[in-house]
């Protein structure tokens, strides 16, 4: 479960990137079809935690997945440049 969330959270991260330059290019069906996948993703995000609500470890990873998510699409922003 550990690895699961570690994934979900970079992958939840691309997402949320992918959407805020979709909703800043102003493209309709783009943002909407990503925020479709973004309130699964958290829906399956509040199910695991309400789950495993005092597992600490699962949620540190999460948290770290988010972060390396940011990260990376950061360099990639700077790559495009």
């Amino acid at each position: 479960m550990l690895i699961l969330m570690f994934g979900v959270g970079v992958l939840e991260m691309v997402i949320i990137s992918a959407w805020t330059k979709s909703v800043t290019e102003q493209r309709l069906f783009t943002s909407g079809f990503l925020t479709i996948i973004n309130v699964s993703i958290w829906y399956f995000i509040l199910r695991v935690i309400i789950e495993h609500i005092n597992s600490v470890p699962l949620f540190a990873v999460y948290a770290v997945g988010c972060s390396l998510g940011t990260m990376i699409e950061i360099l990639l922003g700077r790559r495009k440049k």
